[in-house]
């Protein structure tokens, strides 16, 4: 079974070969590389004094551009979609503007630091994914993953992927170390072909356990020439409507969005970019970051801020109102002490994480005036518990629940899962596929030469910010 799984598949030119995106993917790397030249030349602009040190000596450490652009009025980040724009502004405090990109598009923009991808480059990011996923699925690999998911369907949702990629792992184009890209050495577009690999399997073998798992169903390939997030909502086949469709499609094109921005102090992202460092396939970095994700305080903070809601919801009801909910928060936090999902601080804000807003108000439209029963108690929840929690620790600085909090009940109210104990765990579906590309975006500028330096950011910073193109094409 297994080993009917451990092929390797497309090469990196049959995966990207004459298209787009590798065209501007070399196009990128050579800004940089421009970049970087004129930067560090001797006697030019790196001898420049940043407070502490010449600006050559920081561009050698880990803080690179991100330091240069972090002392600018406004800490910025892309989340990653293009008008999303979170920060704090010591006289404004904070900044938020909703777009709404497929994510398709939004994935580019973190990866490739493009901030208008053309229809082209879309496309051809999306042919890219569609050959990886469709390779996975011909003749008989097609029977040794379905054999696969039977296998591991028992399993949590992490143990599995886990299992699917170390499986994958022995057809990574770059299992074995490389030494600075040298000449005859993996590529940058070895590593690149293998994420997409990556990211294209990864949504098809999610899909295919969901459905083994939760719905006790066997598994629905994927059509030719869809779209990402609609190939990988159709595999799922949870709707049972083509207005249901549409909605799953909106609102997972929003999760996705929302879910993938994460900064390497996140202990996930964190684990894959030392096991980046270690110069293995990108298969374990993922494998790395995803085992880093189960427990409250990280990623699977949404399964376990679903099952919190769900607990409330058995003992008070959905018409609870808030004197009721206080009264089941207060026994909640005498035994635990703890809430799952509030208090989110990685994007600071006076009105909560701009990540969950963004997705409220996203709901709002889906769901107007509270229309859905479980938008409405989830509201009042997290409203009630921010309260009690800073009654009972008024010093803590807790904002709001996060995005987190609310990714269960919305994946409950499109359909995606239903509302019973069994399905909590899937509440995670969505982050594990978008913490790819988070990750993908670290460990991949990772391996380049000197990219813990510079790589592309959405914001980007030699355009946006005059003084700073200044010293970079000085």
């Amino acid at each position: 079974m297994a080993f009917g799984l451990t092929h390797d598949g497309l090469s990196t030119d049959e995966l990207l070969q004459g298209t787009t995106f590798k065209a501007v993917l070399t196009e990128r790397m050579q800004v940089w590389d421009d970049i970087v030249e004129r930067i560090t030349a001797k006697g030019g602009v790196g001898e420049t004094m940043i407070p502490g040190s010449p600006l050559g000596a920081h561009l050698a450490g880990s803080r690179g551009v991100k330091y240069l652009v972090n002392r600018g009025p406004c800490f910025t980040h892309v989340d990653p979609m293009h008008g999303f724009l979170f920060g704090l502004d010591p006289v404004k405090d904070s900044i938020r503007t909703v777009g709404r990109r497929p994510y398709s598009q939004n994935n580019l923009t973190i990866v490739l630091g493009i901030r208008e991808p053309s229809d082209a480059l879309v496309a051809s990011f999306e042919e890219i994914l569609d050959r990886a996923r469709h390779d996975l699925i011909q003749g008989t690999r097609k029977d040794a993953l379905i054999a696969f998911v039977n296998a591991t369907a028992e399993m949590s949702i992490t143990s599995a992927l886990n299992a699917f990629l170390m499986v994958r792992s022995n057809g990574s184009n770059v299992e074995r170390v490389y030494r600075d890209w040298r000449p005859g050495g993996v590529t940058p577009f070895d590593v690149m072909a293998d994420w997409l690999k990556l990211f294209a399997e990864a949504s098809v073998f999610l899909a295919a356990y969901f459905r083994r798992k939760y719905l006790q169903q066997d598994c629905i390939l994927p059509v030719a020439g869809a779209d990402f997030v609609t190939s990988f909502v159709d595999t799922l086949g949870t709707y049972t409507g083509s207005v249901d469709r549409e909605r799953q499609l909106r609102v997972m094109h929003r999760l996705l969005n929302n879910m993938t921005y994460h900064d390497p102090g996140n202990i996930s992202t964190f684990a894959g970019m030392v096991v980046g460092s270690s110069a293995v396939s990108p298969w374990h970095v993922y494998a790395s970051a995803a085992s880093g994700l189960w427990g409250r305080d990280h990623g699977g903070a949404a399964p376990f801020a679903g099952g919190q809601m769900l607990s409330a919801l058995t003992d008070v009801g959905i018409d609870a109102d808030e004197p009721r909910l206080s009264t089941w928060w207060n026994r909640w936090l005498d035994t635990y002490d703890a809430a799952m999902a509030i208090g989110h601080r990685v994007l600071r804000s006076p009105d909560g994480d701009p990540r969950t807003l963004g997705l409220l108000d996203d709901l709002d439209q889906e769901f107007p005036n509270n229309s859905h029963p479980l938008l409405r108690f989830s509201r009042v929840h997290y409203h009630v518990g921010v309260h009690e929690i800073l009654e009972r620790h008024p010093n803590m600085g807790f904002q709001e629940a996060n995005v987190d909090a609310y990714s269960w009940a919305t994946k409950v109210m499109i359909g995606l899962i239903k509302m019973v104990p069994e399905q909590v765990e899937a509440g995670f579906l969505a982050f594990l596929l978008s913490r790819i590309v988070g990750v993908m975006k670290e460990d991949f500028w990772q391996r380049l030469p000197k990219s813990t330096i510079l790589r592309p950011s959405p914001i980007h910073w030699w355009e946006d910010a005059p003084e700073l193109a200044a010293i970079a094409t000085a």
